[in-house]
Formats: C-alpha cells, sequence, structure tokens
C-alpha cells in the first residue's frame, strides 16, 4: 500500500470516526457491559469509535476498538467501509492487528455461485444476435457494390464476438469478483470475544488506578512501600508501571535514610555511653588498673575513628599515662630504697661476722693465746660496762651489793 492510498484511507477512517476526547477507562468498562447485552447502542458505539480513534490510547485497547469498530460494518454487508477499517489497523499495528482481528476473507466472502468464483458469464452478442455475422455485410464479406466490408475488414465474422455468439461479461453476483459476502457465525463470536477483552483490560485500568491511588496515599513509608509492591505484583505486564516503581525507590530511599539515621543515633549513644563508662572507671579507677583502661580508650578511638570524644578521651589518657608514671616511679623509688636498706642490713650483719671472727683469729695469733678457750675470752672494757649498767640498774630497784 503506498503512502496516498494509506493517507486517503487514514482520512477516510477519520470521518467515520469523529475526534473525541479519550473516554474514560471506567466509560470503556461501561459501554463494553452495555454492548454485551444490546450490540445496537448507540451511545455505546460512540465510545468505542472515540477510543478506536485517539491515537493516545494504549494500543492493545486501541487495536480492539479498531476490530469492534470494523465487525459491526461487516454485519452490515459494509465490506467497504470493514475494509478501510482494517487497512487501517493493519498498518498501525502489522504485529498484532491481524491476530486481534482473528478472521481471514474465508469468514465473510465464498465462492459466488452464479459464475463458479469465475467473475464472469456468457450472454449473447447484441451485435449480431448470436448468428456471428458481420451485422454490416451479413457474413458476405462484401458489400452489395462488390467491395470488401470494412466492418469486418473481408472476414465475414461478427467484429465483437468474433463468430462466437456470445461474448463475456462481468458477473452481476459478485461484480466480477467471484466472491459474495456471506457471513460465518465465528465472526459474532469474534465480536463478542474481542468485546470482552476490551472490557478486562478497562477492568484493569481501573483496578489499577484504584490500587495505585490508595497505595500512594499510605502515610506511613514501610506500609506504602509494601502496598506498592502489592500493587506491582498484582499487574507485572503492564507497561505504565513508572510512576509506581519511582515510588517505590523512593520509599526504599527514605526507608534507608531513617534506618542509616536511626543506626547513627543508636551509635552515637552507645559511644556516649562507652565515653561515660571510661570516665566513670577514671575516676574510681585504681592505679594498678590504668594500663587496661589505656588500652580500653586506644580501642574506644580504633572503633570510632570519627568520634567527636577523641579529643577529651586524648586528654583522658594523657592524665591516666602521667598518673601511672607517677604510681609507676614512685613504687620504683620504695622498691629502691627498700633494696639499699636490705643490702645495708646485709652488710651489717656481714660486718659483725667478718669482724667477729677477725677478733677470734687475731688473739689466736699472740704467743701462748692458742692454749686460751677463745670462747671463755673477756674483754676488761666490756666488763667494766657490763659492772656500771648493773650498778644502776641495783640503784634504780633500791638493791646494794655487800
Amino acid at each position: 500500500m503506498n503512502v496516498r492510498l494509506l493517507f486517503c484511507v487514514a482520512a477516510i477512517l477519520a470521518v467515520a470516526v469523529p475526534a473525541q476526547p479519550a473516554p474514560a477507562d471506567a466509560t470503556i468498562r461501561d459501554a463494553c457491559a452495555t454492548l454485551s447485552r444490546n450490540a445496537r447502542d448507540a451511545k455505546a458505539r460512540g465510545v468505542i469509535q472515540a477510543v478506536a480513534a485517539e491515537s493516545a490510547m494504549p494500543a492493545a485497547m486501541r487495536s480492539r476498538a479498531m476490530v469492534l469498530h470494523a465487525l459491526p460494518f461487516l454485519q452490515q454487508m459494509n465490506t467497504n467501509q470493514f475494509d478501510r477499517i482494517v487497512q487501517v489497523l493493519l498498518s498501525t499495528y502489522p504485529e498484532e492487528g491481524a491476530a486481534i482481528l482473528g478472521l481471514t476473507e474465508r469468514d465473510w466472502l465464498a465462492t459466488c455461485p452464479a459464475c463458479n468464483g469465475d467473475g464472469t458469464k456468457t450472454a449473447t452478442c447484441p451485435s449480431c444476435a448470436r448468428t456471428g455475422k458481420c451485422p454490416s455485410c451479413k457474413g458476405a464479406k462484401k458489400t452489395p457494390s462488390g467491395a470488401a466490408c470494412q466492418a469486418c475488414k473481408g472476414a465475414g465474422a461478427c467484429g465483437r464476438c468474433g463468430g462466437a455468439k456470445e461474448i463475456p461479461t462481468a458477473c452481476l453476483e459478485c461484480k466480477g469478483s467471484g466472491k459474495v459476502v456471506v457471513l460465518s457465525a465465528n465472526i459474532a463470536r469474534r465480536y463478542e470475544h474481542v468485546l470482552a477483552e476490551l472490557g478486562v483490560l478497562a477492568s484493569q485500568n481501573v483496578q489499577f488506578a484504584e490500587q495505585s491511588q490508595k497505595a500512594l496515599a499510605v502515610r506511613d513509608v514501610k506500609e506504602r512501600l509494601a502496598a506498592l509492591e502489592e500493587v506491582i505484583a498484582a499487574f507485572p505486564n503492564r507497561q505504565d508501571l513508572g510512576a509506581l516503581t519511582a515510588a517505590c525507590e523512593e520509599a526504599q530511599g527514605r526507608i534507608a535514610a531513617e534506618l542509616a539515621q536511626k543506626q547513627a543515633q543508636d551509635e552515637h549513644s552507645r559511644m556516649a555511653q562507652e565515653r561515660d563508662t571510661l570516665f566513670a572507671a577514671a575516676a574510681r579507677l585504681p592505679h594498678s588498673s590504668i594500663p587496661v583502661l589505656i588500652r580500653q580508650i586506644d580501642a574506644f578511638t580504633a572503633q570510632y575513628p570519627k568520634s567527636g570524644y577523641g579529643v577529651e578521651l586524648e586528654v583522658l589518657k594523657s592524665k591516666l599515662q602521667s598518673r601511672h608514671t607517677i604510681y609507676t616511679n614512685a613504687w620504683r623509688g620504695f622498691y629502691i630504697l627498700g633494696g639499699l636498706i636490705a643490702v645495708l642490713f646485709v652488710l651489717s650483719q656481714a660486718k659483725d661476722w667478718i669482724f667477729g671472727k677477725n677478733r677470734k683469729e687475731s688473739l689466736s695469733k699472740l704467743s701462748g693465746m692458742e692454749k686460751l678457750n677463745a670462747d671463755e675470752f673477756t674483754d676488761p672494757l666490756s666488763d667494766a660496762r657490763k659492772a656500771a649498767v648493773m650498778r644502776k640498774a641495783n640503784d634504780d630497784v633500791g638493791v646494794h651489793p655487800k
């Protein structure tokens, strides 16, 4: 089909189907229900015509509306108008148009019984009146003057039928096409089937719009996401899920943001609690546990590197380290002092033992002292001291030796 012919067909369809505002899905659904009861309802048929003429309608609905608009013309034996609409249907929807129509020429055309499908019939030649002879020379081939007949050029046969006495003419029953319109029951069945499909599509659109609007109106984000996902799952093959998908992504983003915010708040609360625990422990911490608390501060800093408590914990750590240093140095000094005292004590004991042994050895070295018992040797100076101590003690108690 060339472009000019296609343009003409589209113009004819535009005239046949006047432009109207696109009907609402609920209106289409109601029109289909009405036509299923009364196929002649003019208002309902007008709705179907408006759907067929509206290029913005979804392909699945508009193509079916074209079929529903065309079939009544076929049922009225208006095959010309039917053919025009079908041609627009097939050119607009070349892939699915024929399948949606679901009919072939055999459903409305049959072999002409008058001509047996030839499209022609034989009739008596009007020129020779079934004689087969030239009407000018009556088959004599010459005129009365003896000249050759110019009408048959000297052949003597009828110039129109060539002497066959009959001529072929177009069959009046089929107008030369060899086919006559004979509607099959499949046409009515197909009309009802396509009408039901269009009604289902319109009903689904109404349900989809209602459920989508209801889901989008849910205020709680999590409940709205669940409602949107439920609608998408109920209508998985629709081509207009973009808005719901975008709404789902927006809801998921908000849920993720709220979750991240809650996690951040929980982490901040946990950090604050652990920070308070560290400072409370530092206030009552014994000196011996300072290294443990310092390790805990380092672990906190490693776990929360971006914490706002880093500076004050570093200050606390520095104070604890200074305190631990003082404590360690104090104990170190105590240990050193104790060690010195112990060394001095040991030295003093060793001195008495060393000097006592030297005294005994010096006595044994005097002439004749080797015969004395060193244990019985007495020091006069020591004896005098002992005697003075004894006298003082006796004076204190009032005892005087005779």
